[in-house]
């Protein structure tokens, strides 16, 4: 999980909506999301895809309904999430 991801989600204020999955014994990783307060799984690195469903079923047992997949290199600007927030359409 990346620092510079955290804070820039923190600012967004979407940090306590974050479900994560993180591989299995990355110490590093799960002291960042723990400091981050983030809600987290650990599962294998892969297959990918399968670290994503992971998240998936977490972010789903917290209550979300719609989810956006964000690896950990990725930053979304105020107005995309402003405009996600709003729309009620399929992606």
């Amino acid at each position: 999980m990346s620092r510079v991801f955290l804070e820039h989600a923190a600012k967004l204020g979407i940090i306590a909506d974050i479900a994560a999955a993180v591989t299995i014994g990355d110490e590093a990783n799960i002291a960042l999301l723990d400091e981050h307060g983030v809600r987290f799984v650990e599962v294998p690195n892969m297959p990918l895809g399968a670290k994503h469903n992971a998240a998936l079923a977490l972010a789903m047992a917290m209550g979300g309904q719609r989810f956006m997949v964000l690896p950990s290199d990725d930053l979304i600007s105020r107005e995309w999430l402003e405009v996600f927030r709003a729309s009620g359409e399929a992606y």
